[in-house]
């Protein structure tokens, strides 16, 4: 471990103080009023839902959602996740505590593991800098996050988890279970997503001669334990039917290509292209945006990341945490379907490789370090400027907090007047640096650097919270109609929600109580349901209405020279209609659970 240097004596002599502080600042983060605001995105609904049916039914292998057998959920999101929800609200109650304190805990318990990975080859106030910076990243906490009620901080913990216990493994020379358990998790919590760790440590494994003999003990551990992490998926072939899991494949593979990689002007690489740089933007705004300010010294880092000289356990744990933090976000970038959240697990790796950064800046000296400063001053400046603030993160969906750049007003200034008043400031600043720049302590300048990072990323999170009160229009339609029902006074049906209310909050705020219309844009609740078209189901009747559809079928067709070119131009025109459509009804239902034919539908 690096051992300590006269550089923050203070911050370095007592080794066991930062975890109690760190736990100490991330419970008010994770835990503040963490059941006191109303539904934000619908897949937590869902989550919750599907719990809260197993422990009123007693059926601990049916994931239901509104009368309907989710099959994707049921092969893809293994239900381990549900059953800990399900244990939670047997204790607690079925109430917002319990659908988001998984998420809150494992939110948490990253902040932690992000320190423990971090002190295996920093020291414990580089660490100690790693873990603040992932606790005021304002996506981790806010977007799909720790405190939301979804998979994302879950997941963000195994990979940390994964990496950590990898790299022990080879270095100690341990066993390989630990973190197989890890892998076995994430494949029964997220199925897909098992492809990104495998394919991490096939690549550490092929650019790390030294550790080839431990490939062996690798593999062999796998293929004991790999048996037990498709126990459920087995026992769903079993159940379900072939070709029902068949189809769920499809429709993912379907996905992972997307329809934006077919029909390019030039053909279809033209299309994977294309698609892959605009995933490229679009993650890398979103990056800017969730992980803000101390993301600007990411790229820095990384270029810099071995211009030093390093021991070999330095470079052993640095080569897992570049690669698990760019191929999280690489991997997306290839795949056409895109959400915000999907680059949430690049977090923490990203916050040690800005960490390790910061407290290296006085070894560039006082020139350097005073352009970088100067620069991100500018970047604060200017991003102020185009980055939309989010006053309320619990009143939209995460799907709509997107940052588009814009120009806009700071401080009462239209961005015409305040671009020369940055510059005026910038030039001074230049001025003072080089006029009094050498008479500071070399300390002072990263000192300065992580206070203004840590101070504006708090900021942003204490803004948040602010905000724990809010709950929705929806909500509030939701109990003035049950006032109504109870109080017995009439009601005139359909009834419209609020505007922009997504289908599956509907489904979780009246899906139980009301017979909800087909349109996905503009649900209405049509009329009460009678005792008779109560939407709970037995699996056995699940699966006798159970309905699927191989994703993409077609019929045949004859084909005839003469009419080629009138289908092709049909079917482009047909398509892009469609896709169109899937873009509008995913907007809509605001969840990762992909909407359409694997589901049961009710009524």
């Amino acid at each position: 471990m690096t051992s300590a240097s006269p550089r923050f004596p203070m911050l370095k002599r007592h080794a066991r103080w930062p975890i109690p502080v760190l736990l100490a600042l991330s419970f008010p983060v994770f835990f503040y009023n963490l059941g006191n605001y109303g539904l934000v995105n619908g897949d937590e609904g869902f989550y919750h839902r599907t719990a809260h049916n197993m422990v009123r039914s007693g059926d601990w292998l049916t994931l239901q959602w509104v009368g309907q057998l989710r099959v994707y959920e049921t092969f893809m999101n293994s239900p381990i996740q549900t059953w800990a929800r399900a244990v939670m609200i047997s204790i607690g109650g079925y109430n917002y505590w319990t659908m988001r304190l998984l998420s809150a805990t494992c939110g948490m318990l990253a902040v932690l593991f992000t320190y423990k990975l971090a002190r295996q080859f920093m020291t414990s106030a580089e660490s100690f800098l790693a873990g603040v910076l992932l606790m005021v990243s304002f996506q981790f906490v806010f977007l799909h996050g720790a405190r939301t009620g979804e998979l994302d901080a879950i997941i963000t913990l195994l990979f940390v988890w994964l990496a950590y216990s990898f790299v022990r493994a080879l270095r100690e020379n341990r066993s390989f279970i630990p973190h197989h358990l890890g892998l076995i998790a994430l494949l029964m919590i997220k199925l897909p997503v098992i492809i990104m760790p495998v394919m991490i440590e096939a690549i550490y494994f092929a650019t790390t001669p030294k550790y080839w003999a431990h490939v062996k003990r690798w593999g062999l551990t796998l293929l004991c334990m790999g048996p037990f992490g498709v126990i459920w998926h087995v026992y769903q072939v079993y159940d379900l039917g072939l070709q029902n899991v068949l189809n769920v494949l499809t429709l993912m593979a379907d996905q992972a290509s997307g329809e934006s990689w077919q029909g390019g002007r030039r053909g279809r690489s033209t299309g994977i292209w294309m698609n892959t740089i605009s995933n490229a933007r679009y993650y890398g705004r979103i990056l800017l945006f969730g992980g803000f300010p101390y993301i600007l010294f990411v790229p820095l880092a990384l270029v810099g990341v071995w211009r030093h000289r390093a021991s070999r356990r330095t470079t052993d744990y640095l080569k897992i945490i570049v690669l698990t933090g760019l191929v999280n976000v690489l991997f997306f970038c290839i795949v056409a379907r895109r959400f915000p959240w999907y680059v949430i697990p690049s977090y923490p790796f990203a916050a040690i490789l800005a960490a390790r950064f910061l407290f290296r800046l006085d070894r560039l000296g006082r020139g350097v370090v005073a352009t970088i400063l100067l620069g991100l001053a500018g970047a604060l400046a200017l991003t102020v400027t185009f980055q939309p603030a989010v006053e309320n993160p619990f009143a939209r969906r995460a799907m709509l907090i997107a940052p588009r750049p814009h120009l806009g007003e700071v401080a009462g200034m239209e961005w015409w007047i305040f671009l020369p008043v940055l510059t005026a400031v910038l030039a001074l600043v230049v001025v003072a640096v080089r006029r009094y720049g050498r008479r500071l302590p070399v300390h002072v300048l990263p000192v300065i650097c992580i206070v203004l990072l840590i101070g504006v990323g708090g900021a942003r999170i204490g803004n948040g919270l602010r905000f724990t009160n809010h709950f929705s229009k929806t909500e509030r339609f939701a109990l003035q109609l049950k006032r109504k029902r109870e109080q017995h006074r009439p009601i005139e049906y359909p009834l419209k929600p609020p505007a922009h209310t997504a289908i599956n909050l509907m489904k979780y705020h009246f899906g139980e109580d009301f017979k909800l219309s087909n349109s996905v844009q503009n649900p209405v609740l049509e009329r009460p349901l009678r005792r008779s078209e109560m939407p709970y189901l037995d699996r056995a009747e699940l699966k006798k209405q159970l309905s699927l559809t191989p994703s993409g079928a077609k019929t045949k067709q004859k084909s005839s020279p003469k009419n080629s070119k009138k289908r092709s131009k049909k079917r482009t025109k047909e398509g892009s209609k469609k896709s169109s459509k899937r873009r509008a009804s995913i907007d809509a239902s605001g969840s990762d659970a992909p909407p359409g034919r694997l589901v049961q539908r009710s009524g």
